[in-house]
């Protein structure tokens, strides 16, 4: 398994963006591409394919609209699953709500007194979780007003619970994929868990020495990845709260990633180096470095079938568009 073929490495000539991209994202169905950047603004690409839809050689990506309502820096995206729904976070303290489809912004949820670095949403769209600069974790209701009926122009949004055992800024919220729990991680050395949707808070990961930037939950099995400024990967079983193992890397660990099938993950770290590892032993099986900028924004679709990259400290700003070879 190998990070195979460059698709698009001057993409960046017609993005628009003119900060460092801050956020990179795919649809479920590899459809649309997302970025986010430090400009403000939000852009939306559409990925056409010619042939099967992981054929690399004949991808091309091709720009839709710029988002432009929020005040300060995009730090966050998440897509719902029926495709329907853009949830942005942002700096300026706000999360905004979209039709990826026509641009439109539908709503703005107000509540967090500081930054928001994190949203996500649940599978159903019944839910968004929210963590940033507060040290709070927040999960929203999404609900008609009259009906219950999920209606894309006409949702209410109700804050049902704020979460404070985080003692510092929370930079990722993210959910397992049963939905059944979720995680937040950021300025701490702890990984914060709590039941879903219940809130029931649990036992937090003990075992990082420095704070922590990413993470990621297995797709089928009760693991977790985490990773951070300790320069340490770690694997947990978080139903038993038992560390399966530790990898000592070379840099901090920014981006953390399993494969659909959960038999390998991505790690990404400061020194621009991009390594597979197999999930059942930490072993690697791959690695590949990128030359330019100095860190790195870094997407991945859901299949791992693309893989976009966006080094900082390269200006214009540009996304470089790679494939992935799983054959073993």
């Amino acid at each position: 398994m190998e990070i195979k073929t460059k698709i698009d490495s001057d993409l960046g000539q017609y993005l628009g963006h003119q900060d460092e991209i801050r956020v990179i994202s795919f649809s479920p169905d590899n459809q649309w591409m997302f970025s986010g950047s430090w400009d403000k603004r939000i852009n939306i690409y559409r990925i056409s394919h010619k042939g099967a839809a992981s054929n690399s050689d004949s991808t091309t990506l091709s720009p839709e609209f710029s988002l432009d309502a929020h005040d300060s820096s995009i730090t966050s995206l998440c897509l719902s699953q029926n495709k329907q729904t853009l949830i942005s976070g942002s700096k300026d303290g706000t999360i905004k709500i979209w039709d990826p489809q026509s641009g439109q912004c539908l709503n703005t949820l107000l509540g967090h007194k500081m930054k928001v670095f994190s949203v996500t949403c649940d599978n159903s769209y019944n839910y968004i979780l929210s963590g940033g600069e507060d040290a709070t974790v927040r999960v929203w209701k999404v609900a008609h007003p009259l009906t219950g009926k999920k209606s894309l122009h006409n949702l209410s949004f109700a804050c049902e619970e704020i979460l404070n055992q985080p003692q510092a800024s929370v930079h990722v919220v993210k959910l397992n994929p049963s939905n059944s729990l979720f995680a937040a991680i950021g300025d701490e050395a702890d990984i914060h868990l709590w039941e879903f949707p219940s809130c029931h808070y649990l036992p937090s990961l003990k075992g990082h020495r420095k704070e922590i930037y990413t993470l990621d939950f297995h797709p089928t099995l009760s693991l977790l990845l985490s990773g951070g400024r300790d320069k340490t990967i770690k694997m947990w079983n978080y139903q038993t709260h038992e560390l399966q193992y530790s990898i000592q890397t070379s840099a901090e660990i920014t981006k953390l990633s399993f494969n659909p099938e959960g038999s390998h993950f991505l790690a990404v770290d400061l020194d621009n180096d991009l390594t597979i590892y197999q999930t059942h032993d930490g072993s690697v099986c791959h690695n590949h470095h990128i030359e330019e900028g100095k860190m790195l924004t870094v997407g991945i679709s859901q299949d791992w079938s693309l893989l976009a990259v966006a080094p900082f400290q390269v200006f214009p700003p540009k996304i470089k568009i790679w494939a992935f070879n799983q054959k073993n």
